[in-house]
């Protein structure tokens, strides 16, 4: 405790260990004496990030200047505001007031002619590095009101600028008044005068998938507040933007580095916080990045033994030692990170151990791990574990023509890294079956001797060939791969492993028909009619296709209509365990009728394709399959001969009817009878005999006919029993 104020402001705190300091008072006053108070807090900066240029914008809505403390590391430090002289710390930290830090206000309140100074930007710099700590003072000494309670904030150096950075600003204060009013100070290096075109900001919405960034000046306005000096003989600029309550936004430039400070008001309260900055070492002499050392096993592992990352230089007085190690998320699968086995300290540590493990061994993995020193040298290192894939990691192959006895497979074992190359020690089928064997390898000049490169692939072709092939039968085979690692030139395997599976089987067309092919009695007038016949594919797997179907004679009265289902035509085969129903439709008006009853007999021919080895369909067999039988009736006769005529040529008993000597001297050669339906129930070549027999007929109607080659008489007899 320094004085009455119980401020310790110049102490110098040390630990054996990191550690934070957060500075603050439950009510302070800004300036001393000041009526109103009010709770502050800060976080305080290590010295090793401090800077020696400070570009200071103040409340610039305030009555004046709000007051400044400069704090010293080392003795004798100059400082300078807008490079005029201001005061000269003569001890470094754990000093008081006047030895090893100033307290002002950041310009006077008034000139020297009395008139008041209104709060603009200063340029604060020393020949040795410093802090600066802005107190925003109390609303008592100007006639402003309530726009802004005190609080303290430091600011950042501009040495430790970013190119990108998060801001937020807050709502509620714990059930409080909400800060109706949010502000971030933008400090920027000036592009042709004038704001940079490439400083963007970005609000991040949830409801939007990519941010919607617009440039600073269009979005705010091209105005700013410019400072006298440079840094570096650069100039620079401060803004002040409006943010809304309870917002996150993202601020990034490509070709220029920044700083912001972010500051609120509600009626009764205030904040102020530097809100980005890089915290490295800002005048470390290191100039070297962190080297990783690691061994990845050939299942992509690295153990904790093996991997080692390491600050450079090994000078311990110029090294700065390691800041952060981390796995970047977006750049990772299939890999996990561990590295909390030991204990790590930021700034301390000047080597540290990390393992990755292979979470899925069977797929590619990726890292992207990143360390940066506390000087803020940075390395990446891009770590993959590529595994084998195959386009297909089994085939098969349903055997559906038995002339084929062979069939070829293709997979291709791709590198999916773009950097490592891949080992295999060996290819082989792993049931020793003779029905299969690797045939070839392509490139035809690969052997395996030679890695697998970089985005590239072989080809393995394997041959299944076997002269009798049954219906129905199975073959199996897997291909395995070794994998290797390259130690020291030499080719180790470290794993072997079925990649690749082969199936083949037999599924022979395989089918049956079925026919209803009695079609009936027909007289000449009677109408066409349709039945069915069906082709049943009974194979489980393969399809069945047809080649063709058609009539044995084509002119028996027979053709093909339509099919079920309806829109199957022979272009499409049929699915495995289904039918097809074929119309077959017999027409009596295509056939000639006879004077006696006739019989129409056809048969349906069917012919069975396969695909050859061209992957074309070829004929397999055709055979008439069916049998299609119908009966024409024989002309009704509708006239009859008087029976005065034929009785020179017959004379008719109840048991007989001879022929006389006439019927053969005119020509006669044939006798027969019909009943009145018109089926024949007699006839006789009356060259051979001149007696027939109709003891045989039943009771009934019959028409006796007498035939040559140029007359034909009728006779009706009744016969009564």
């Amino acid at each position: 405790v320094h004085d009455v104020e119980q401020d310790i402001s110049g102490s110098l705190i040390t630990g054996n260990k990191p550690f934070s300091i957060v500075s603050g008072v439950h009510c302070a006053n800004f300036p001393l004496g000041n009526f109103w108070c009010d709770y502050t807090v800060n976080m305080e900066l290590p010295v090793n990030q401090w800077g020696k240029n400070y570009f200071i914008t103040p409340q610039m809505e305030r009555g004046y200047n709000g007051i400044i403390r400069i704090f010293s590391s080392e003795p004798n430090t100059t400082i300078k505001r807008n490079g005029v002289t201001i005061g000269t710390l003569k001890d470094g930290g754990g000093s008081g007031f006047g030895d090893s830090y100033l307290e002002l206000r950041l310009w006077p309140k008034v000139d020297d002619e009395g008139e008041d100074i209104k709060p603009k930007v200063a340029h604060i710099s020393a020949d040795k590095p410093i802090a600066v700590t802005y107190y925003n003072t109390g609303t008592q000494e100007d006639s402003l009101g309530g726009k802004s309670d005190p609080f303290m904030s430091q600011f950042p150096p501009i040495e430790a600028a970013v190119n990108n950075t998060l801001v937020s600003s807050p709502n509620a204060l714990g059930g409080g008044d909400v800060f109706f009013e949010n502000y971030i100070t933008i400090t920027f290096p000036l592009v042709n005068n004038e704001i940079p075109d490439d400083l963007l900001i970005a609000n991040l919405k949830t409801d939007e998938n990519e941010p919607n960034y617009l440039k600073i000046g269009d979005l705010y306005g091209e105005d700013f507040l410019p400072f006298e000096s440079t840094f570096n003989g650069i100039s620079y600029g401060s803004k002040i933007i409006e943010l809304s309550t309870e917002g996150v936004y993202y601020i990034k430039s490509d070709s220029s580095k920044f700083v912001t400070k972010s500051f609120g008001n509600s009626p009764y309260e205030a904040y102020g916080f530097p809100s980005s900055f890089n915290l490295r070492n800002i005048y470390s002499k290191d100039t070297l990045p962190p080297d990783f050392i690691f061994k990845q096993q050939c299942i992509g592992d690295i153990l904790m033994e093996d991997g080692v990352v390491t600050d450079l230089p090994n000078d311990t007085d110029v090294r700065s030692n390691i800041a952060e190690i981390y796995m970047l998320e977006s750049e990772n699968y299939e890999f996990k990170i561990d590295t909390n086995r030991k204990e790590f300290i930021p700034g301390q540590n000047s080597s540290f151990n990390w393992e990755l493990i292979v979470t899925d061994k069977t797929k590619p993995a990726s890292a992207l791990l990143y360390v940066s020193d506390m000087a803020g040298n940075d390395t990446t290192v891009l770590i993959n574990y590529v595994n084998t894939e195959l386009e297909a990691t089994s085939s098969e192959v349903s055997m559906q023509n038995p002339k084929i006895k062979e069939v070829t497979f293709q997979d291709t074992i791709r590198n999916l890294s773009n950097i490592n190359p891949i080992y295999l020690t060996r290819i082989e089928l792993g049931s020793k079956n003779i029905d299969f064997k690797i045939e070839s390898i392509e490139p035809s000049n690969w052997d395996m001797s030679m890695p697998i490169l970089p985005n590239s692939e072989i080809y393995v072709n394997i041959k299944f060939a076997k002269f009798k092939i049954n219906n129905t039968d199975i073959y199996r085979d897997t291909l395995y791969i070794g994998l290797g690692t390259e130690n020291n030139d030499e080719i180790t395997e470290c794993q072997f492993y079925p990649i690749a599976n082969y199936l083949v089987t037999a599924d022979y067309p395989n089918y049956e028909f079925s026919s209803y092919s009695d079609f009936g009695v027909f007289t000449q007038e009677s109408k066409p009619i349709k039945m069915q016949d069906t082709i049943r594919n009974l194979s489980s797997n393969a399809p069945l296709y047809i080649s063709q179907l058609k009539f044995k004679h084509g002119d028996k009265g027979y053709s093909i209509g339509g099919f079920t289902p309806f829109d199957w035509d022979i272009s499409k085969p049929i699915p495995p365990a289904s039918d097809v129903n074929v119309d077959i439709i017999f027409d009596p008006s295509k056939v000639e009728q006879g004077e006696v009853d006739k019989e129409f007999i056809d048969s349906l021919g069917i012919g069975i394709a396969v695909m050859n080895a061209n992957n074309e369909l070829e004929e397999l067999e055709f055979g008439y399959k069916t049998l299609q039988t119908a009966i024409l009736k024989a002309k009704v006769l509708t006239s009859v001969t008087p029976e005065e005529t034929l009785s020179e040529y017959m004379t008719v008993t109840e048991s007989n009817i001879q022929l006389l000597p006439q019927a053969l001297a005119d020509g006669f050669t044939e006798l027969s009878i019909f009943n009145i339906e018109g089926s024949k129930e007699i006839s006789t070549n009356i060259q051979a005999q001149n007696t027939i027999s109709i003891s045989s007929l039943k009771s009934g109607t019959y028409i006796v006919t007498l035939k040559s080659n140029t007359r034909l008489l009728t006779r009706k007899i009744n016969i009564v029993r």
